[in-house]
């Protein structure tokens, strides 16, 4: 009887999968796609929307630092559109992910997300990406601030 066993990593906020079996490692692979459930919209202008999506599963989520964006597949009619934005919500803080998006006079997919999008919509997203950010020390009791 095979043995089969699965063990997920994150090396460098990147999640990977390693396969086993029989004590063999057969084979890695990078997570780099997921699908995110709309959890909640919260209107915060009547030309912006917070989209707080629930963070996978305890196998699979998300982890981000303070300043990283999120690519994001919006299925739209016929089209998949792709479009990035920062995170909204703190990875120290809140459990959901946010983005905030405002909308634009002839944006297609921020008139897309304001006016169309609902809680319960799945979208296709990568990993989280981006260069820009620090890691806050918590024991630090210095403030940050970005112009």
């Amino acid at each position: 009887m095979d043995d089969c066993a699965r063990k997920s990593i994150y090396v460098n906020y990147i999640p990977f999968i390693f396969t086993y079996r029989n004590g063999i490692l057969l084979q890695i692979k990078a997570i780099t796609k997921m699908i995110l459930k709309v959890k909640e919209l919260i209107r915060e202008t009547p030309d912006a929307v917070t989209v707080c999506f629930k963070n996978g599963n305890f196998f699979r989520k998300i982890n981000y630092l303070p300043g990283q964006f999120i690519m994001l597949d919006f299925k739209i009619g016929k089209d998949t559109v792709k479009r990035a934005y920062s995170f909204s919500s703190s990875p120290d803080v809140d459990k959901d992910l946010r983005i905030t998006v405002k909308r634009v006079k002839s944006g297609y997919v921020s008139n897309f997300v304001n006016n169309v999008l609902k809680v319960g919509d799945k979208i296709k997203v990568d990993i989280a990406m981006g260069s820009f950010n620090i890691t806050p020390n918590k024991n630090n009791a210095k403030h940050y601030i970005l112009f």
